[in-house]
This record gives C-alpha cells, structure tokens and sequence, in this order.
C-alpha cells in the first residue's frame, strides 16, 4: 500500500477528496429522529363477543387463538387476556421475522377458526411506535436558573383549556358513541335469543297439541274395539237364543214321538247342537271372528301411530335445522317446510331431508326407529 501510494499519488488524493465530499454530504443530510423507524415483532389479535362473560370467552375463543395461532413459523410467545365482552392475545415473534409475511400467516389461520356465532372477526394490530401519541416540549431562557425557569412555566405558561376541553369532548362523543353501539349489539343478541325461546316454546306446544290429538285417535280406535266386544256379546246372545229354541223343540218332542216322527227331531236336535258348538267362546269360528276384527284395526291403529311419532320427530329435527342455519333466507325456508310438516307426509319429509343433507341417514333411520316402536308399544290391542 505505501509503495503503491507513492507510484499513484493523484490516484489516492482524489480518492481521499470524494471520500469527504461523500462524508460533508451525508452529515449535512442527516436528520435526528426521536422515534425511528423500527419494526417491532409483535402483534395482537383483539376479539369481540358480546354479553358473554370471561370464563365463556376464554373457552370459546381465547383457547382457540393460541392454539392454532401459536403454530405459525416465527411465534416465539404468546400470552392472552379473557375479560368480559373480548379477548386479547398477544403474539411475539423472532426479531428478524417479516412482519408482513406474518400478517398473511395468522389471517389466513384465523380464516379456518369456526367459532361461535355471536363472536366478531378477529383484527390483528400490528405494534409499531407511530402509534404511541407523544410529545415533547422544552422550554429555556438564559436569565434564569431551573428554579424560575419553574415557577414561570407554571406560573405564566397556560395550556388553551378551551380547546383542551373540546378535545375531551371529541374523544368522550366517540367513546360513547362506541359503547352504545356495543350496548345495541348486545341487546339485538339477547333479542335474537328470545325469539329463539319462543319460537321453541311454540313449538313445544304444538307437539303436546298433536300428542293430545293423537291420543284422541287412540281413544277412539279403543272404542272401535269395545264395539268389536260388544258384538261378540250379540253373539252370546245369539247362543241364548239358540238354546231357548232348544227347549221349545224338546218340549215338542214327545209330541213327535207320539206321531212317529222322533228321527226327525234327532236330526234337528244334532244341527242345533253342532250351531251352538260353533258359537261357543273358545271354538274355532269365534276365534276366527275375534282374528278377523283384530286384524282390521291393529295394523290402523299402529300406523296412525308410526305416522303422528314420526311427523313430530321431524318437526323437532326441522327446529334443529332453523336454529343452526346461516342466515334469515334459509331460516324461513326451513319454517315453512315445518309448517307444511303432517302425519300424511312426515316420512317423505325426511326422506327429502336426508337427501338434502340437513338429517344425516343415522339420525333418519334412528326417527323410524324411535316411531315405530312407539306404534308397537302404544297400541297393545
């Protein structure tokens, strides 16, 4: 290097002279910066969920955050806080992490969270010192020490209080105005959560108004059945009768003997007897009669039976179906479908439904299942 600066002498003085114009020129350029640019590594992932208290929103979002949060490429802590109507978390990544790329990342994971449905859509904030307010004000005079320097900032310095209090009314109407709209969203959940109620309520009632309806029909196939009874006491009576002309011919029977005609009267004697044989309880042509009359209205009964269980398992299934739906449109869809509901076409319905996708097939088969014993059980005739 030395002999080379002598050999080149004018090569090194004009590398000596740009290296300084370069050097005056960055200085006089430099600016100071109380708050540099800085990119910190973290980020905080702020959730709403109105009405629900923090034990709630610690299990049914918080939870969630940090576990499919923390895995994201980067995440070296996370730490959360669950209060009452939000959650908080706070992710801290590595110190040469691309906060960009990190955004895209917890986006794209919040995306495949399902939580509930009275929660709102997470927001990320990413820290940064621009968003700290802050100000610095410093005040000299080279006639005074520290002391009078104080007494006079406090004395004869005044801050303009009339804007200062119309800054705090600003800030007050935009909080205020934030809370009622919380308050408001609050109050339309706990509507929607009683209509709910009564809309189950109602529907309550009319199953127990359809099981009273039912247990009418039952009654009135019972009676169908009592009239089946009361025709086989036609038939004793008709025995009754029977044997009464029984008598009458054996009264007439010597007569016949005294004319001849005894045979005859035997003949007569054993059709009788053969008659009211067969009109005995016990035998065969009573016992096909009773048969006949059970097999008429078993089968009835049983499937009005099977037919009112089903089309009540359907309309609670429906009910299901419209308190977890997405959105209005499908709600009302669904109600009218459980409205159009009835004995007739309650197994239709659900064979639809299990088509449609809204019964799984386990849960259709089960409902047939559930009514068909019910028809079994409920009508021991």
């Amino acid at each position: 290097m030395p002999k080379f600066s002598v050999k080149k002498p004018f090569t090194v003085v004009v590398g000596v002279i740009m290296l300084l114009v370069l050097g005056v020129v960055s200085f006089t350029r430099m600016t100071t910066d109380l708050l540099p640019a800085m990119s910190l590594p973290y980020i905080v992932v702020v959730t709403t969920y109105p009405g629900a208290s923090p034990e709630r929103v610690e299990s049914s979002v918080t939870e969630l955050l940090e576990s499919s949060l923390g895995t994201v490429n980067g995440v070296e802590n996370v730490s959360s806080t669950s209060s009452e109507n939000y959650s908080m978390v706070v992710l801290e990544f590595e110190e040469d992490t691309n906060m960009d790329s990190a955004m895209v990342k917890l986006s794209t994971a919040i995306d495949q969270l399902t939580l509930p449905e009275l929660v709102g859509t997470p927001m990320l904030l990413e820290l940064s010192p621009d968003m700290m307010a802050t100000m610095m004000a410093s005040i000299s005079h080279d006639e005074m020490d520290i002391y009078e320097l104080t007494s006079f900032v406090e004395d004869e310095i005044r801050l303009d209080e009339e804007k200062i209090k119309a800054i705090n009314e600003k800030l007050k109407a935009k909080a205020t105005g934030a809370m009622d709209d919380a308050e408001q969203e609050l109050l339309d959940a706990r509507d929607e959560i009683d209509d709910a109620r009564e809309e189950l309520e109602a529907g309550k009632k009319k199953l127990e108004a359809e099981q009273k309806n039912t247990t009418e029909e039952l009654a009135e196939t019972s009676q169908l059945l009592d009239q089946a009874v009361a025709t086989q006491s036609a038939y004793s009576a008709q025995v009754n009768g029977l044997e009464a002309s029984k008598t009458a011919l054996e009264t007439e029977r010597k007569a016949y003997a005294d004319h001849g005609v005894l045979d005859n009267y035997n003949r007569i004697e054993q059709a009788f007897s053969e008659l009211r044989s067969a009109m005995e309880p016990g035998s065969e042509t009573y016992d096909q009669t009773y048969q006949g009359i059970y097999a008429q209205v078993l089968p009835a009964v049983q499937a009005r039976i099977y037919a009112e269980t089903l089309s009540g398992s359907v309309k609670l299934a429906l009910q299901q179906a419209i308190d977890s739906a997405p959105d209005a449109a499908q709600q009302e869809a669904l109600r009218q479908l459980q409205e159009s509901v009835s004995a007739e076409n309650a197994d239709a319905t659900l064979s639809s439904l299990t088509e449609q996708g809204i019964v799984p097939e386990e849960s259709a088969a089960s409902l047939r299942t559930l009514a068909q014993g019910a028809a079994e059980t409920g009508a021991p005739l």
